[in-house]
């Protein structure tokens, strides 16, 4: 697998990390979605990485977190009251289709490919959360410039699984793929994470400059971020 899906991967699982733990330990509910959501890239990292070839399901598990995250993030706004939504329980039941189609033999479809398309499936209704995620906690123009993002992250998922398909695990990326899907995939997770962490931030902290809070996230220390501009 390229090093560019390797590193780019890597970075989101890090944003996602560090965002969670230097901004949101305050708030569990914030801090628990964006732990998910390092999860999810987690498990991508590691179809990227394995020795052998990875299964497939890795990735239909990863948009199953997905979709559980950006719930998480909803109920904050609604409270923990909120009813399950529709994409909650679909997830769900795609969830069961894909562990069916590991264990059951008389299925006829290969199982790689039952969980690809599953896993398209699940990206899609990750996707859709998300973005309804963001419409519930960032301003309208935050959602409807993040929303390209996140078609243009799809339609690169569903590229890849027709090219799984169609042509098989070896020749399902392109050549310029992975550099496209690896920038894409780092801006689609700061367009989730920033309007998270924003909506979160604790009283001191959203006293902070957005330029302030970038150097926080560096590593420096709040005091001496918060002496420079005065």
């Amino acid at each position: 697998m390229s090093l560019i899906s390797v590193i780019s991967t890597l970075v989101c699982m890090v944003i996602c990390m560090r965002c969670a733990t230097t901004f949101l330990l305050h708030n569990a509910a914030l801090f628990t979605a964006l732990a998910l959501f390092a999860l999810t890239w987690g498990l991508v990292l590691t179809y990227y990485t394995s020795a052998t070839p990875a299964p497939e399901w890795l990735s239909a598990f990863g948009a199953f977190l997905t979709v559980y995250s950006a719930a998480i993030v909803v109920r904050s706004v609604k409270g923990t009251n909120a009813k399950v939504s529709a994409v909650e329980w679909c997830s769900l039941w795609l969830l069961g289709l894909v562990i069916t189609g590991l264990s059951v033999p008389f299925l006829h479809i290969p199982p790689e490919r039952t969980s690809v398309l599953v896993a398209t499936c699940l990206y899609a209704i990750g996707d859709i959360a998300i973005a309804w995620a963001i419409y519930r906690i960032a301003r309208r123009w935050v959602f409807y410039s993040i929303v390209p993002l996140f078609l243009l992250y799809f339609g690169f998922e569903i590229q890849y699984a027709y090219r799984y398909w169609t042509l098989g695990a070896h020749q399902a990326m392109t050549p310029t793929m992975p550099l496209a899907f690896g920038v894409c995939k780092i801006l689609v997770t700061i367009g989730y994470v920033t309007p998270v962490v924003v909506s979160g931030l604790s009283s001191s902290d959203s006293e902070l400059r957005w330029w302030q809070l970038i150097l926080v996230f560096a590593g420096f220390p709040r005091e001496t971020v918060k002496h420079a501009s005065e």
